[in-house]
């Protein structure tokens, strides 16, 4: 097929749209990484200005916000990024921002990123959520890398020395799940109380579909990491609970809002729905208001200390409430091995996490709990 005319000031070397410059009598020619007529003359036309200004005046610096636009044109197309992780890493930088919005790309070093790691785990963020910040940090930052902007990556430095460990599990009080569930609107209170009675992720419940609600066998199918179809039983008011969920004509969706569109942005949503719950408490116990409250992170990470003084709440994740459906089913006397399967973890290492919770008495009963192939081979075998 004719290729389409190239843009001015560009031209086509095989496949690909190539730029051209010629400053102070020195022809430049450059990739500019599109087959696109209309990419290449946005790019060419950044490119060409920047050249001409790094010539006359010798500054050819990028500022961070500069970057994560070239980024976000150039690096992630080229990777095909599917758009989950896309998103992933636009919230990421939106979380970070706050640290590198004013700097210029040559000025991030190792204590940048420290700056950034310390702040986050201030204000309370897993290890697991900042390498997710610094994982998007250091694509941004192999994007200047390709682009000639810097040679190193401290981000991707400090990423493989950040531990992989599994932050301890901080159970949320039932009482304090309940007051949530009575300021949550619409359908987002009961996909609070499936969560809690499922043990779903939150993924996994904004996905679920009316169609995978199968009322004669009282089972909801999920849709799991890596796209796994997971099958978990339904009991009592779990059941009731989901059966009870008024649909909306022409909508697919299980837990719906607005004109029957899928819930989006559940995590700030969920968050902001607790932080009113633990300032609407923290004004009952100290006669306060919005105005002489004390900063929100301030008092976020005050919580978290040996002198704070109830408040008859605490802030906790929506995926804390699968870890207090995990333990209330082992403390219940049921098999770990049912469990595994329910929550959908591949190995029952994983699971044993949750056994920490339960007296030595307990452990040993749901290890061994009847009904299961493994409990009773592990029965077999101590006998």
């Amino acid at each position: 097929m004719r290729k389409p005319k190239a843009p001015r000031y560009c031209f086509w070397v095989e496949d690909v749209l190539w730029g051209r410059q010629t400053i102070q009598g020195q022809k430049r020619r450059w990739s500019l990484r599109t087959d696109d007529p209309a990419i290449a003359a946005e790019r060419v036309k950044a490119d060409r200005q920047r050249n001409l200004t790094a010539a006359t005046y010798g500054d050819a610096r990028v500022s961070w916000g500069e970057a994560v636009k070239g980024w976000g044109d150039n690096y992630l197309p080229d990777r095909a990024v599917g758009e989950k992780t896309a998103t992933r890493y636009a919230v990421s930088l939106v979380q970070i921002n706050p640290w590198l919005r004013d700097r210029f790309v040559d000025e991030i070093d190792a204590s940048t990123v420290s700056e950034i790691v310390n702040g986050r785990r201030k204000v309370g963020v897993t290890t697991a959520t900042i390498r997710r910040d610094l994982g998007a940090m250091a694509s941004v930052l192999t994007w200047c890398q390709l682009d000639g902007q810097r040679s190193d990556n401290p981000a991707l430095d400090r990423v493989r020395l950040l531990k992989e460990r599994r932050d301890p599990i901080v159970l949320p009080d039932p009482a304090h799940v309940r007051m949530v569930i009575e300021r949550a609107p619409g359908l987002l209170c009961a996909m609070i109380q499936a969560a809690w009675s499922t043990g779903c992720r939150q993924d996994e419940l904004v996905k679920a579909e009316r169609r995978h609600l199968d009322h004669d066998r009282r089972e909801l199918t999920v849709i799991g990491k890596g796209n796994k179809l997971r099958v978990i039983g339904l009991e009592g008011e779990g059941y009731q609970l989901l059966q009870g969920l008024t649909p909306y004509v022409g909508s697919k969706w299980l837990f719906w809002h607005g004109a029957g569109k899928p819930y989006r942005n559940v995590s700030s949503r969920f968050a902001f729905l607790v932080r009113s719950v633990f300032a609407a408490a923290y004004d009952a116990a100290h006669g306060t208001t919005g105005k002489t409250r004390p900063a929100m992170e301030e008092l976020l990470e005050a919580q978290h200390h040996g002198d704070w003084q109830d408040i008859g709440f605490r802030t906790f994740r929506f995926h804390d409430l699968r870890h207090l459906h995990a333990v209330e089913w082992l403390r219940a006397g049921r098999s770990i091995y049912d469990l595994q399967g329910r929550l959908g973890h591949e190995s029952i290492t994983t699971t044993e996490m949750y056994l920490e919770y339960l007296t030595p008495e307990q452990a040993r009963l749901v290890r061994f709990a009847p009904g299961t192939q493994k409990g009773t081979q592990h029965r077999k075998s101590a006998g």
